[in-house]
């Protein structure tokens, strides 16, 4: 989780341990009945269920994470009877905390997850209560306990909420293409750019590019203001060379496919990039339909150098009919 609380005591739990909703921890929580009440819970409700992939929790979208989600929990309470709260939220069943803290001077607080998600299989069996801190640092005063459930994270294509595989096999569009970073070094005489599309007929229409080296008095050069390493450093002018378009066969189909419905993905850079500074002169670009990631260790989203190899070998072997 990225939301900014900080465990206390409580983390091991607080238990019922008397009648009228005190309670009792692990052994610094006395059972005392006193003149004024618990503190009493506000929202959410009983039974709520929290939006996950919320774009009004004001973060910024992640394409695997998707935006995260927020929770706003108030309770009444006295501030002359309460020094402060201990607020408690978690999942009954694996007894993960969601967050366990403390508040001073207020009776609510909003509760942020940028980017985070709850997983299917823990969407349900969560509960919070809080206890109230009285001036003789007594847990003495236990809430009711209130559950609440979250809806799947999924992102808009219904693609569940994830960082680590994707399956980009059942894709209506496939755009691959070679960027420069710090100088510019593409393979010579190879995939340069490439598109696959779905057409109304379901057939898969192939479109691709390789980049070669060409004549300056009679191309249109790609040099500009790059600056050329590798292969290309001593030309005077690379150029890039559409292919005929053409239909994939069923095999290449089900290559493609074998190809893609496996890929690692990250959502955050490798690190090792809080460390190194890279200045890769080459970076790899693939789009599947609305999701873009590169191969480029300290981006994000990003996909592993071995997927990005066998993407790459693939087209290649497109390029040259299979």
């Amino acid at each position: 989780m990225n939301g900014e609380w900080k465990p206390t005591d409580l983390s091991e739990g607080v238990t019922l341990c008397g009648e009228g909703g005190f309670s009792c921890g692990k052994g610094d929580v006395e059972n005392v009945f006193s003149e004024f009440p618990p503190p009493t819970l506000i929202e959410p409700e009983d039974s709520t269920t929290v939006k996950q992939n919320d774009p009004d929790s004001g973060c910024e979208f992640d394409p695997v994470r998707g935006y995260g989600f927020e929770i706003f929990f108030d309770w009444t309470g006295s501030e002359e009877d309460f020094l402060f709260y201990d607020v408690v939220v978690r999942n009954k069943n694996t007894q993960m905390n969601l967050f366990n803290d403390s508040v001073f001077d207020a009776s609510e607080l909003l509760f942020v997850d940028c980017n985070g998600f709850i997983t299917d299989e823990n969407l349900e069996d969560w509960e919070w209560f809080v206890v109230g801190i009285d001036n003789d640092f007594k847990r003495t005063h236990r809430s009711e306990t209130r559950t609440f459930q979250f809806d799947p994270c999924r992102l808009d294509d219904g693609t569940p909420c994830s960082d680590d595989i994707r399956d980009f096999s059942d894709f209506m569009e496939f755009n691959f293409s070679r960027n420069p970073g710090l100088g510019f070094c593409p393979p010579i005489d190879s995939v340069f750019s490439a598109n696959i599309t779905v057409n109304e007929n379901q057939a898969y229409v192939l479109n691709m590019s390789i980049l070669e080296e060409g004549d300056p008095e009679t191309d249109v050069c790609l040099n500009g203001e790059l600056i050329l390493e590798g292969e290309f450093s001593e030309s005077e002018c690379i150029k890039e060379t559409p292919l005929e378009e053409r239909l994939l066969t069923s095999e290449e189909i089900e290559l493609v496919k074998s190809r893609f419905d496996n890929i690692e993905v990250f959502s955050i850079p490798d690190d090792i990039c809080n460390e190194i500074a890279f200045d890769p002169c080459l970076i790899n670009e693939f789009e599947w339909d609305l999701f873009l990631a590169n191969d480029f260790l300290c981006s994000s989203p990003r996909i592993t150098s071995s997927d990005s190899s066998t993407i790459i070998r693939t087209l290649e072997l497109l390029r040259n009919g299979i």
